[in-house]
């Protein structure tokens, strides 16, 4: 099972590049996170070669930025399940049903807001929530988070940053990205318990 997670800056600007690379890839990713798709409601559906759209969720402004979605290739689609969107925050909650039992799976698109943490404790809040709904948990996604503590390449502390972290210790996550996401920073991060 492959899992990529792109900050696309823009799905319907840059979806031929997306599928260009999706078919020279050694092996094409079962699923596809995508954050920052700028898509609004004015794109009612979208089309991915390859894949099939489970899971969407734009920004609620009017500024186009943001958004996530999750793609996967069709003989997974059917094993995928979304349980929840977010109502406030640019999050979508998934089941994966696999051999081994149910994964829950997270998209998750953070917009920079320093000292705003009401989303983390919206996140906290869906995570209790939905927890025992899965075996083993993965939240990717660009979540525009600093902490020199906890996040290597981090420019600062920031309160956002503490909060997810206590989130994480709290419920036994650890963030798997190592190296910068964004110029010299980790922003998008892998969060599991896996």
């Amino acid at each position: 099972l492959t899992l990529w997670l792109l900050n696309i800056r823009g799905l319907v600007s840059h979806t031929a590049e997306l599928t260009a690379r999706l078919r020279v890839a050694e092996k094409p990713p079962d699923i596809l996170c995508l954050n920052e798709t700028f898509l609004d409601k004015s794109t009612e559906e979208w089309q991915l070669e390859g894949y099939s759209l489970v899971a969407r969720r734009d920004r609620t402004d009017d500024s186009g930025w943001g958004g996530v979605a999750m793609f996967v290739r069709p003989p997974l689609a059917s094993k995928v399940v979304l349980l929840d969107t977010s109502k406030e925050d640019e999050r979508v909650w998934l089941t994966l049903h696999t051999d081994k039992g149910p994964l829950l799976l997270c998209v998750w698109y953070r917009p920079p807001a320093p000292g705003d943490c009401e989303g983390v404790k919206r996140f906290e809040e869906e995570l209790e929530q939905h927890e025992a709904l899965g075996l083993g948990l993965l939240v990717v996604g660009d979540l525009n988070v600093h902490n020199l503590v906890w996040l290597r390449h981090s420019a600062r502390n920031t309160k956002e940053g503490r909060a997810l972290q206590e989130v994480c210790e709290n419920f036994g996550l650890q963030q798997l990205v190592k190296e910068p996401t964004r110029e010299e920073h980790l922003l998008d991060l892998v969060l599991t318990n896996l």
